[in-house]
């Protein structure tokens, strides 16, 4: 009857509300982990974002990485906001963190291209929001400690090159006494390698008088 069909119709559209209810709050509790999860990494200094690893879409940048990277790299390729690079680097590390990796941390230091800064990198692949695999990276930065490691390198081989080109034997000796460095023209003067001068006590290069 025409009743019973517009009974059934307000039944479809009741139950139709219902689903739609269902569905929302489903996504709702999908969701909410997730606007948790960003929350925290909004409120944080250090570079996090993450991404597609198939398309290499940016799917979240923290205030901290779109500081430095812009404002409106969600939705862009990581390789161009990052690293203004037209193709995927070729030092991703993606396939140490998906495939037979999967649930592994991947840790590394690098010199991002744009900036120049070097970052200690902490990779890993987490689930989204929408169930698929993503690649999630916090970003700390560590260049003031590099760049002072880079001077200290450049120092200690300068300090060495003027000690291997001097004219003069030069050791160095710990406070027991062992040798922990001896340069080549000392090497030439005891009749040895400095290689067979370091490790040894001291004393033994010396005469019995002395």
């Amino acid at each position: 009857s025409e009743q019973s069909k517009r009974l059934d119709s307000e039944r479809g559209v009741d139950m139709s509300g219902t689903e739609l209810s269902d569905r929302m709050k489903t996504k709702k509790a999908l969701y909410e982990p997730w606007n948790q999860f960003t929350s925290i990494f909004d409120a944080i200094d250090e570079n996090v974002y993450v991404s597609d690893p198939v398309t290499h879409e940016i799917l979240y940048a923290n205030p901290a990485k779109r500081s430095m990277f812009g404002a409106d790299i969600v939705g862009q390729k990581c390789h161009r906001a990052f690293q203004g690079m037209d193709e995927p680097c070729e030092f991703c590390t993606n396939h140490l963190i998906f495939g037979e990796n999967l649930g592994k941390t991947k840790i590394w230091e690098f010199q991002n291209r744009k900036t120049g800064n070097w970052l200690r990198c902490i990779d890993r692949a987490i689930p989204w929001s929408d169930g698929r695999m993503v690649r999630f990276e916090v970003a700390i930065d560590i260049h003031g400690r590099k760049v002072a490691e880079v001077a200290l390198r450049e120092s200690e081989r300068r300090y060495r090159d003027l000690l291997e080109t001097m004219n003069e034997g030069f050791r160095v000796i710990d406070e027991k006494g062992v040798v922990t460095y001896a340069n080549q023209k000392l090497g030439e003067m005891l009749g040895y390698q400095p290689d067979e001068i370091i490790g040894r006590p001291a004393t033994e290069f010396l005469d019995e008088e002395s």
